[in-house]
């Protein structure tokens, strides 16, 4: 389909596409014009691989219609990429979304290299609110990555693309021994089947952070077999430019899910944090301020179990291919580099009632 597409194509009857604005594993971005309201907007070309069966295909599309649910709850979200509607054409589906004037951070690190602390600072809080409002939303992204953090031209970051979050009321479209995301930002659990909520966004974030400051991904190796032994096995080489932010990347980077910050915890560091030369151990009673009883704020959802889909279907065909038994991150294999005091050890009652959430209209 992607061959096929033009500039030019009425999609919906109403939204015209004029240009492309990039692509990725998933599909295709363009600029089009919203004819009805005379307004420019972005629009997704899911891309779904060939089907061994009608059923499949309409897994495929059950997904793509998935992800514009999910997104368009937080579409009132400042630090969230908008969708305003979803359109299923010629069995393929659609995506309408906020037209976002600037880059994504993958490209802006590809042209001016590695940002300042204070830069990365801000884009963490502001991921960090976005993924907050996903996950008391019941919403988990599992993608998050440089090529999915917008930067606006005004200097604000928006979390974009969940094609593959996961809501915990949806039905588990699966796919037995598949993987689906970017093996480098995925959290090491994942190889080992275990979904460990809105814990692995944070490690992913705490992977794209790493790349903002330092420049180069982490893990990030030639093979994908490479890839997945660095992840699981191997541990980050110490960041050289991560000033204040370091203990907290540290921290979102643990192995352990159990042992990484809530996101209340990391916007607390975010938002205040010292250099811990100048003042040595207060990311703990930053922590404590923001969190005084230690509840986990990232809600946990329920698992599925591999999805096999468009982006990263090869590097995990070949990942498949490793006859090893499954690895679960020891004790002994705990990360030797610094961590901040006393957060491996936070004290983690279990979390609060769900409060009363307020209906979420869905316009499509």
């Amino acid at each position: 389909m992607a061959e096929q597409t033009r500039p030019g194509r009425l999609v919906g009857g109403r939204y015209r596409l004029e240009e492309a604005l990039g692509g990725g594993g998933f599909g295709r971005v363009w600029r089009a014009h919203d004819r009805t309201l005379d307004v420019d907007v972005a629009v997704k070309e899911v891309w779904l691989p060939p089907a061994t069966s009608e059923t499949e295909h309409a897994q495929r599309l059950v997904r793509a219609e998935r992800e514009a649910r999910n997104a368009a709850k937080l579409r009132s979200h400042p630090c969230v990429v908008a969708v305003h509607d979803v359109v299923i054409e010629d069995g393929a589906p659609w995506i309408v979304m906020e037209l976002v004037e600037g880059a994504n951070l993958a490209d802006r690190l590809a042209e001016h290299g590695p940002m300042p602390v204070a830069d990365v600072a801000r884009i963490a809080g502001e991921l960090l609110e976005g993924l907050g409002a996903a996950h008391e939303a019941g919403i988990v992204h599992r993608d998050v990555k440089p090529t999915n953090v917008m930067l606006t031209r005004d200097g604000r970051a928006l979390l974009a693309d969940f094609g593959i979050a996961v809501h915990k009321g949806d039905t588990a479209v699966t796919t037995t021994g598949g993987l689906i995301g970017s093996l480098e930002y995925m959290a090491p659990e994942r190889f080992d089947g275990v979904d460990s909520g809105g814990a692995g966004d944070l490690y992913s974030l705490g992977v794209t952070l790493y790349q903002a400051l330092e420049g180069v991904s982490p893990f990030h190796h030639d093979t994908p077999t490479e890839t997945l032994s660095a992840v699981v096995l191997g541990q980050a080489p110490v960041p050289q430019r991560a000033g204040r932010l370091g203990p907290l990347i540290a921290w979102l980077l643990d192995k352990d899910p159990a042992n990484r910050p809530t996101v209340a915890q990391a916007r607390a560091v975010i938002g205040g944090a010292p250099s811990p030369q100048e003042h040595p151990g207060d990311l703990a009673e930053l922590v404590k301020a923001a969190d005084p009883g230690g509840a986990a704020e990232a809600q946990q959802v329920q698992e599925v179990q591999g999805i096999q889909e468009v982006e990263g279907i090869q590097e995990v065909q070949e990942v498949q291919g490793i006859q090893e038994p499954p690895i679960s991150p020891a004790a002994s294999e705990a990360p030797t580099r610094p961590v901040p005091p006393a957060a491996p050890t936070l004290p983690l009652p279990p979390p609060p009632e769900p409060s009363p959430r307020r209906p979420r209209a869905l316009v499509v």
